[in-house]
C-alpha cells in the first residue's frame, strides 16, 4: 500500500470517528477530532468559531435533537483534508423530524482538524431552530452571564444576554455628564429631542450622534466585551449603524413592539443581521421604563404583527454599569415609565454587517479631528477602513485623497 493510501486512509478515518462522535452526543470525542486551534466556519451565518464555539453549538445540537445520524452521500479525500456530503436526519425532543442536507470541506493537520467549511441549507436551519424554539419553555427573565462565554451562549440559545458590571461609577458619573451636556448642547441649537414618529408622545428625550458628542461615547462602542460580543453574532467584519440615547421621563408611553432589523424585507435569512449592545446608564426598572423583549422571537424570520397587541413581553431589569447585547431579530420595546419622578438613561449601539447601510451617515457628519484620533477599529465601523464587500474604489483614489 502506497504513503498517500495510507495517509487518505488516515483522513478518512479521522472522518468517520469525528462525524460517529457527533451521532452520540460524545462531546470530549468531537473535541479530540479537532486542533485546539481549530476554525469551523457555517454558510448560514457567516461566522467563524472556536473549537469551544463550536462544542457550544454542538451541545444544544445534543439536548435538542437527541436522535441523530447521518446519511453519507459521498465522502473523498482531497489533499490536505477531506469532503464529505451527508444529509443530517434527526428527531427533537418534542417528536418532530428533520432532514438537514449538507456540504463539509475539512483540512486537516496532524491528524486533526484544523478548519471546519460547512455549507447548509438555510431553509433547513431556520425550520430547525423554529422547532426546537417551539417547544423551549418561555424565560421568565434575561439570562445573565458572568464573562464573555456565557454570554455568547445565551446570545446562540436566546438571542439576548445582560452582563452586569461593566462599567463602574466613575465610568458612569463621566457618561452621565457627557448625555447632559449633549442634551443641552442639542436643545440650544434647536436640534429635535422630543416627539419622534417612534415614540408614543414627547415625553422620551432621543439624543443622537453620540459618536460625535464626546470621547467617552466612542470608548463605549469599541469596548473590548461589546466588540467580542458583537463579532461573535454577526461577524468580524461589521459597522456601527447608529449610537443613541433613550431617556425615559415619568409618564412616557411604551414605544412600538419592532425588531432592530425589522427595515430588511421577510423572510429574513438564518442568520441575525444585526446586534444591538445596550448600556444601562442608570437601573433599569420596570417602573422606570425599562426595555421589555418577547421570549424566543430570535428565531423569527420576521418582525411583530402591526397592530397587534397581546404578546407577552418580559423586562430587561439590571443595575446601572450593566450591558445588555439582543441579536437584531428580537422583538422588543421601549416599557412604559410609570413612576413619579424617575428619569432612566440608556445608550443602544446598533451594528449591522458591512453589506447593510448604516442609520448615520457618517460620512457627512464625523469631523476630520474626530476621525484623526480615531483608532482603525472606530474608523472602520464607521466606514473609513477596509470595506470587506470590495474596494474597488481604490483603483480612483490617490494617496493623498
Amino acid at each position: 500500500m502506497s504513503i498517500a493510501a495510507i495517509r487518505n486512509d488516515d483522513v478518512l478515518g479521522l472522518a468517520e470517528r469525528f462525524f460517529s462522535s457527533i451521532e452520540r452526543g460524545e462531546a470530549d470525542a468531537v473535541s479530540g477530532c479537532y486542533a485546539p486551534d481549530a476554525r469551523i466556519w457555517h454558510n448560514t451565518d457567516g461566522i467563524e468559531q472556536t473549537r469551544e464555539e463550536n462544542l457550544a453549538t454542538l451541545g444544544w445540537l445534543f439536548r435538542e435533537v437527541p436522535e441523530r445520524r447521518y446519511e453519507v452521500i459521498a465522502r473523498h479525500p482531497v489533499p490536505g483534508g477531506f469532503l464529505q456530503q451527508h444529509v443530517m436526519h434527526g428527531t427533537l425532543r418534542n417528536g418532530k423530524t428533520f432532514a438537514m442536507p449538507a456540504c463539509i470541506i475539512c483540512r486537516v493537520e496532524e491528524g486533526r482538524i484544523v478548519r471546519l467549511d460547512e455549507y447548509l441549507d438555510s431553509a433547513s436551519v431556520t425550520a430547525l431552530v423554529e422547532a426546537a424554539s417551539s417547544r423551549a419553555a418561555p424565560l421568565a427573565a434575561p439570562p445573565r452571564a458572568r464573562n464573555a462565554e456565557e454570554a455568547k451562549a445565551q446570545l446562540r440559545a436566546h438571542g439576548i444576554t445582560v452582563i452586569e458590571g461593566v462599567l463602574g461609577k466613575d465610568e458612569l458619573a463621566r457618561v452621565r455628564e457627557a448625555v447632559r451636556a449633549g442634551v443641552e448642547s442639542d436643545g440650544t441649537k434647536g436640534v429635535q429631542l422630543h416627539g419622534f414618529p417612534f415614540d408614543p408622545d414627547t415625553r422620551n428625550t432621543r439624543l443622537f450622534d453620540l459618536v460625535n458628542k464626546d470621547k467617552v461615547f466612542r470608548q463605549l462602542v469599541e469596548h473590548p466585551l461589546a466588540i467580542e460580543l458583537v463579532q461573535q453574532v454577526i461577524g468580524k467584519d461589521f459597522l456601527l449603524s447608529n449610537f443613541s440615547g433613550n431617556i425615559t421621563a415619568p409618564g412616557s408611553g411604551p414605544m412600538g413592539l419592532h425588531a432592530d432589523q425589522g427595515y430588511v424585507p421577510a423572510r429574513w435569512p438564518s442568520y441575525p443581521l444585526a446586534v444591538n449592545v445596550a448600556w444601562a446608564i442608570d437601573d433599569f426598572t420596570v417602573e422606570n421604563g425599562a426595555t421589555r423583549f418577547v421570549a424566543s422571537s430570535h428565531g423569527s424570520t420576521e418582525g411583530p404583527q402591526p397592530g397587534r397587541t397581546d404578546y407577552e413581553t418580559v423586562p430587561i431589569e439590571c443595575p446601572a454599569g450593566s450591558i445588555f447585547v439582543m441579536d437584531g431579530r428580537v422583538w422588543h420595546e421601549t416599557g412604559p415609565n410609570v413612576s413619579k419622578d424617575k428619569t432612566r438613561i440608556g445608550l443602544f449601539a446598533y451594528y449591522v454587517r458591512p453589506f447593510l447601510r448604516p442609520q448615520w451617515n457618517w460620512d457627512r457628519t464625523v469631523p476630520r479631528e474626530v476621525l484623526e484620533e480615531a483608532s482603525p477599529l472606530l474608523r472602520a465601523m464607521l466606514g473609513f477602513g477596509h470595506n470587506p464587500t470590495g474596494s474597488l474604489d481604490s483603483l480612483y483614489l490617490r494617496d493623498d485623497d
